[in-house]
Formats: structure tokens, sequence, C-alpha cells
């Protein structure tokens, strides 16, 4: 019981702060800057009181009367709609089992090795202080790790998994809307979450205490609210387009890719309408949450994104992951990088993480490419690219 209100209270936390358009992050630098100096159940349970009070000032901006509108309305056409009576059915369902998994005990690499155990030394130290005998994964961002952190400090180790899971659900309520937002139907929105959501890498991480899903969730996120922005000009879409950005970089290195690409790939032809200065805003936002993490790197490490690029900051000092690509079984030059996308969807890498598209119901989709160009407003343009992998 106590596990399943940990999850409810993460959940909402996560919705007032999506409705009400707060800085959510906060979490991350809170836990940071608090577990610096103690990490116990009343530090803690101290920053959980503060982080609900501010999620209820978000609850304020809430359109809750559109929603339970929309949810009404919905169910009525459900009555007579099978095609997405059946999609929300199967969405209920792949969601829920997969979010279940994590009721289980731990039992992938990363979770056992890194993600769970640099959480539970803190906690059994009383505060956040690098491990060095693991340096090459104690600086990774840690937005998910905080939030394990948190709970294993309250007692509430069991929720971990959980709550990534509950990143997968997140993710596919973006895609729907992304979908949406992109000229999509109904139907066509409940079938991209689905797809998205039967995809094995993603029923598989659901229930692991890891961040890949998480990563997706803001990455989503962050494309759903830079189509809002390109489409509205607004300066608050502009805003939450850099925080979603910059979260996603405090979850994983990966988000820094997404966001050092996305701006110039998506926004160049709007740059003359939307100005300069909005553009910065989003690097700005996107910069100021990240920069927390970074900061504590560099004055631990010198380096900011250590352990990457450290033979470019500390040339005299250990490269941690130069033998990465002997590990993986390959070298990462401009040759190989082209038929990795089509390898990583459907050549297996191990038995727990094969990137695969999914299901076999999927498979027909395999030798299916495209790639569309969507008007996005403003002289904006996303060019999709479909094909076996998502």
């Amino acid at each position: 019981m106590i596990t399943w209100l940990a999850i409810a209270w993460v959940g909402t936390v996560l919705v007032f702060y999506y409705a009400g358009n707060w800085p959510y992050y906060l979490e991350k630098v809170s836990v940071f800057g608090i577990g610096l100096i103690r990490l116990d159940a009343w530090s803690m349970g101290g920053l959980a009181v503060a982080a609900t009070i501010l999620a209820g000032l978000g609850l304020r901006a809430a359109p809750f009367s559109v929603w339970s509108a929309a949810l009404v309305r919905e169910a009525r056409q459900l009555a007579h709609d099978r095609v997405g009576l059946t999609l929300w059915l199967a969405l209920g369902v792949v969601g829920l089992s997969s979010l279940l998994q994590g009721l289980a005990p731990p039992n992938d690499y990363d979770g056992l090795m890194y993600h769970l155990p640099l959480a539970l030394h803190d906690v059994e130290l009383g505060r956040i202080e690098p491990y060095w005998a693991l340096a090459e994964f104690v600086f990774f961002p840690q937005l998910l790790g905080n939030l394990y952190r948190l709970f294993m400090a309250l007692g509430l180790a069991d929720a971990t998994q959980m709550i990534h899971g509950l990143f997968g659900l997140v993710a596919a309520a973006f895609t729907a809307a992304l979908t949406r937002r992109l000229g999509g139907t109904k139907e066509e929105g409940l079938l991209a979450a689905l797809m998205l959501l039967i995809l094995r890498v993603v029923i598989w991480e659901m229930g692991t205490a890891e961040v890949d899903i998480a990563t997706a969730a803001f990455t989503i996120a962050a494309l759903l609210s830079c189509l809002t922005w390109l489409q509205s000009g607004s300066w608050r879409s502009a805003i939450l387009t850099g925080l979603m950005l910059g979260a996603g970089s405090c979850v994983k290195f990966n988000g820094l890719v997404v966001a050092l690409t996305m701006d110039p790939l998506a926004l160049a032809p709007a740059w003359r309408r939307l100005g300069m200065l909005v553009q910065g805003i989003t690097i700005a936002a996107a910069a100021l949450v990240f920069s927390p993490h970074a900061l504590w790197a560099w004055s631990n490490s010198g380096n900011p994104v250590f352990p990457l690029f450290n033979r470019f900051f500390n040339p005299d000092q250990i490269q941690l992951i130069e033998g990465a690509g002997q590990l993986y079984g390959y070298q990462r030059t401009v040759a190989n990088s082209f038929p990795a996308c089509g390898g990583s969807s459907s050549i297996p890498r191990s038995p727990s993480t094969a990137r695969s598209s999914g299901p076999p119901i999927c498979w027909p989709l395999r030798p299916w490419r495209s790639c569309r160009v969507f008007n996005a407003g403003n002289g904006g343009r996303f060019w999709c690219f479909s094909g076996p992998s998502t």
C-alpha cells in the first residue's frame, strides 16, 4: 500500500507540474543541494512536503473544467466507437502490465551495477558524495537518481522501479499529443502511443530503475512544446522547450545530443520570424537546468561532462571510457554510422536491451521507409523519418 501511495504521489506531482508549467526540475536541484549536507528521512521528507506545496500552486492553473468535459465526451463516444474502445483497452492492458513489472526485484544490469547502488550508497552515508570506485558512472546526470535517493531515504525503495515506469506512461501520453499536434486523428494518436508502449525495450525498461524511458519522455515533451512554440510564437512555450531539453540532459547525457541538434534542425527556417531573443530564452532555460550538474562535475573532476571528453579537459588523467568501442564490439566511425540506424532496429544486442521494432505484430512495418515534412508554422519544419525503429 505504501508503494502505491508513493507512486500516486509522484504521478500527482508530475501532473501538477506539467499542468501548472512549474519548473519541476527543482526536485533535482533540491535533492542535490540538500543531499550534499544531509540525506535522510527528515531532510527528504521536508523536501517532499515543499514539492507538494509547489505542485499545489501549479494545480490552481490546471484547466479541470476542460479536462472533465473532454473525458465525459470521450466516454460517451466510446460507447459507439469500437476502434477507439479497443485502442484504449490495449493501452490500459499494456501500460498497466508493464508498470506492474516494477514490483519485482531488480534484475537489470545497469540498475544493479550503479543506478540503485549509487543512490543507496549516498543514503547509507547520509549525504551525497562521489563514490570514486564507480567514477565512470557516478558523474552521469542524476535527475532520476535523485528521485531514487528521495524515495530510498523515505524508506520507499520498492517504489523506485515503478517511478521510472511512470515515465513510460507519460511518454505515451506525449506521443499521442504530438501526433494530434501534427494533424493526426484521435485514433492515430492512440495507435502511436500504443506502438511506443509495445516496443520490446520500452516494456522491459518500464520495470527497471534505469533512465532511458524518462529520457524519451522529456525528448517527446520537448518536441511537443517546440511545435507549440513554432505554431504560436509564445515565449512561454519557448521557455518550456528549454526546460524540457535541459531536464532530458539531466536524466542522461543523450539529452545533450537532443538539445544540441533539435534547435538547428527544427527551427533554423524560423529564426528570422521568431527572433534571436526567443531562441536565446530557450537556450538559457536549458542551460539553467543543466548547470547544477555541470558545476558539480566541474568542481569534483575539472570536467563539466565527466567522464565524456576527459581527454580534452584533463589530458593527463585516466580516460575511463576510452575502450567503449572495443567493449561493445565495434568502432564508432563515420562509415559504420549509416547502417547503424537500421541495424539498431533489427539486430538484437542482448536478450534484455534488444533494439527491435517490437512484437511480431509490428514486423510488417520493418521494410517501410518514408520521410515526411510537417509544416510547424512560422516557417518551421519537422522532418520525420519513419522506419522499423521509433
